[in-house]
C-alpha cells in the first residue's frame, strides 16, 4: 500500500506488516502513487506523485536499489510487471506516456533501460 507520506507499506497474507519502505528523501517524491512486484516477489518498483521511480528489495528490508529521475513532472498513473522470469515493466503517467523499464543487475548495481511504447505528444 502506498501513502501520502512517500512510503511504501507491505503486508503478508495474514495482513500483518512486513516492511515499510521509505526514508526522508523519498518524502520529496510525493505521495506514492503506483507500485507493482517483480513476478518472483522479491523487488518493488513504486512511482510517485512527481514522476519518480524507486526500485526497493523486498528481500532485504528497507534496501533502495535504483531511483529513476522523471521525465516529466508528471504522476505515475499505473505500473505493471510482466513476463515471468524478466524484471521488465510497463509504466505509465499522468501526461499519457507509456514507457517499457527493463532492470537488470550489472556490475554490482542495477541498471534501467528505458523505451517509450506511447508518446503522449
Amino acid at each position: 500500500m502506498g501513502t501520502s507520506r512517500s512510503v511504501a507499506l507491505v503486508f503478508d497474507y495474514g495482513q500483518t506488516s512486513v516492511q515499510k519502505l521509505g526514508t526522508a528523501k523519498e518524502q520529496e517524491y510525493g505521495a506514492v502513487t503506483a507500485m507493482d512486484f517483480a513476478p518472483n516477489n522479491d523487488i518493488l518498483l513504486c512511482g510517485y506523485e512527481k514522476g519518480h521511480l524507486v526500485l526497493w528489495s523486498l528481500v532485504k528490508k528497507n534496501e533502495h536499489l535504483k531511483t529513476i529521475a522523471p521525465v516529466d513532472i508528471s504522476p505515475i498513473f499505473c505500473i505493471k510487471f510482466w513476463k515471468e522470469g524478466t524484471n521488465n515493466a510497463i509504466v505509465s503517467n499522468g501526461n499519457g506516456a507509456v514507457y517499457l523499464y527493463e532492470f537488470n543487475y550489472k556490475f554490482f548495481q542495477w541498471v534501467a533501460d528505458k523505451k517509450m511504447l506511447l508518446n503522449h505528444g
